[in-house]
C-alpha cells in the first residue's frame, strides 16, 4: 500500500531563539511525523524536538550529524506511531540561542512502523545542488530531500526526479533551505535528486521512510451448534 505525505509546515528563526514552533495541526493517531532540520550556527545545534501530544522524536545521523565547514548542521527527526492531538504543536529546541535556522515537518501515513530506510548527504558548489546517490530497499516509501546553504543566500526554485518542491524556509529573512518530497511504489536504485540553486555553497540531505503495510484484521468465524 502506497504511503501518503502531507506537508505540516515550514518555519525559520527570526534570530536569537532557543526554540521555534510550527503552527498547531490535527495529529491523527498512528501516523509518523518527519521533521527536516537545518541549523546555521557553529556554537550549538538542535538538542531535541518535542510536541504537545507527547510523542518521542528520534534523530537520524547520530551526534553532530552532517556538518560542513563547522557551520551548518542538517538532520532528520521522526516520531513513529504518534499519539493523537487535535491541536498538536511541534517545537524544535536548540542547545543555544540560534539564528539562521529552519525546519519543515511532514505527516506520513499509509503503513505501520514507519522507520528510516536509506539516508545520504552531499555537499558542493554549483548551480545544481545534488543529493548523494541513494538506493531504497522497500518498494513503498516516502522520500524527503533538503538543500541548505553554508554561506550566503539560497535560491532553490525547482527539484527533479519527480519530487514535489515544498518551497524554501527563511532564517533571519534569508532563504536558507529548500524542501521536497516524493512517494514511490518501486525500489529506487542509485537515484540522485537535484535542486536548481544560485548559492555558492550548499549541502543536501536525503532520507527515505518505509513501513509494514496496513492490513485488515482477520475475519472471525462463528460456529453455531444446535442440539
Amino acid at each position: 500500500m502506497a504511503l501518503s505525505v502531507a506537508l505540516i509546515g515550514k518555519i525559520g528563526t527570526p534570530g536569537g531563539n532557543t526554540s521555534i514552533s510550527f503552527a498547531a495541526f490535527n495529529q491523527i493517531a498512528g501516523r509518523t511525523i518527519v521533521v527536516v532540520t537545518e541549523s546555521y550556527d557553529p556554537s550549538g545545534h538542535i538538542s531535541s524536538i518535542s510536541d504537545t501530544a507527547g510523542n518521542t522524536y528520534v534523530g537520524i545521523f547520530a551526534g553532530d550529524g552532517f556538518t560542513n565547514g563547522g557551520s551548518i548542521h542538517s538532520q532528520i527527526w521522526y516520531a513513529a506511531n504518534c499519539a493523537s492531538n487535535a491541536a498538536n504543536v511541534i517545537t524544535v529546541n536548540y542547545s543555544t540561542a540560534h539564528d539562521y535556522s529552519t525546519a519543515a515537518a511532514y505527516d506520513v501515513s499509509g503503513a505501520t512502523n514507519i522507520v528510516p530506510d536509506a539516508q545520504v548527504t552531499n555537499s558542493g558548489n554549483s548551480a545544481a545542488a545534488a543529493s548523494g546517490a541513494y538506493t531504497t530497499t522497500i518498494a513503498d516509501a516516502a522520500l524527503f530531500a533538503m538543500v541548505s546553504t553554508v554561506t550566503g543566500h539560497l535560491t532553490a526554485t525547482a527539484v527533479d526526479s519527480g519530487f514535489t518542491f515544498d518551497g524554501v524556509a527563511q532564517g533571519n529573512t534569508t532563504d536558507l533551505t529548500g524542501f521536497a518530497h516524493k512517494v514511490v511504489t518501486t525500489i529506487q536504485t542509485a537515484q540522485v535528486v537535484t535542486f536548481t540553486n544560485s548559492s555558492n555553497n550548499w549541502t543536501t540531505v536525503f532520507v527515505s521512510f518505509s513501513g509494514g503495510a496496513i492490513t485488515a484484521p482477520p475475519k472471525r468465524s462463528v460456529i453455531i451448534i444446535t442440539l
